[in-house]
């Protein structure tokens, strides 16, 4: 069944373009979003990925992390680390519609028992919440949207095991049917809320990316 949105877009896409340059928050259907690409003629609509890096430290107190607050450039930030511009937004007349939600550890290529047992303290627990303005669109525990899978090669499972840790190509549970946009008009986040404060043994680099449409004014 086409949504409200979709008809929308259909029947009146000179005045739904209007409409989504207002300021306000809209979640789009992926038939939306289909219908979107037609209309937008003014705009490119590209595949994208927006992502942030955090470091879980060591013998921590802390049960929040917000990510998504730093940008390239100042305090030494690489693109490494994040791809953002703007700390908390996004560029003027720039939109991101969110497709999945990942959560990823950036560990070596091999790694150990005592890494293990680090990542589970900070991916086996807590809540991942991806908040716009002053609402949130997006919660569930991080565990589900945590990537990637361990291989090893033998039976035993010790400190000397060496496992190897390979990252998705895509995420199920962390795609979203519906999709909300965030505009250059609005402050986004992405926390992680722990229950208690992970304290891993060696603090663990931890990366939230958010995959979806980036849509910006066209070139020309």
């Amino acid at each position: 069944m086409e949504s409200p949105r979709g008809q929308q877009l259909r029947k009146h896409p000179k005045e739904s373009k209007k409409h989504m340059a207002e300021k306000k928050i809209e979640v789009l259907s992926r038939k939306d979003l289909r219908d979107l690409a037609v209309v937008g003629g003014g705009s490119d609509i590209i595949d994208w990925e927006l992502y942030d890096t955090l470091n879980i430290p060591n013998a921590g107190t802390q049960v929040n992390f917000k990510y998504f607050q730093q940008s390239v450039g100042p305090n030494g930030i690489t693109l490494e680390q994040t791809n953002m511009d703007i700390p908390a937004q996004l560029p003027n007349g720039v939109r991101f519609v969110v497709q999945e939600i990942l959560a990823q550890p950036v560990i070596g290529f091999t790694t150990s028992k005592a890494d293990l047992t680090d990542l589970i303290k900070v991916s086996h627990q807590g809540v991942i919440t991806l908040n716009i303005g002053t609402r949130s669109y997006f919660q569930v525990p991080i565990l589900n949207c945590l990537g990637g899978v361990l291989q090893g090669f033998t039976s035993a499972f010790d400190a000397a095991t060496a496992l190897t840790y390979a990252g998705p190509r895509s995420l199920v549970s962390g795609k979203l049917e519906y999709s909300p946009v965030i505009p250059s008009t609005f402050n986004f986040n992405v926390t992680l809320d722990y229950p208690t404060a992970p304290a891993p043994a060696t603090a663990v680099k931890f990366r939230v990316a958010l995959k979806g449409k980036l849509i910006r004014p066209r070139q020309g």
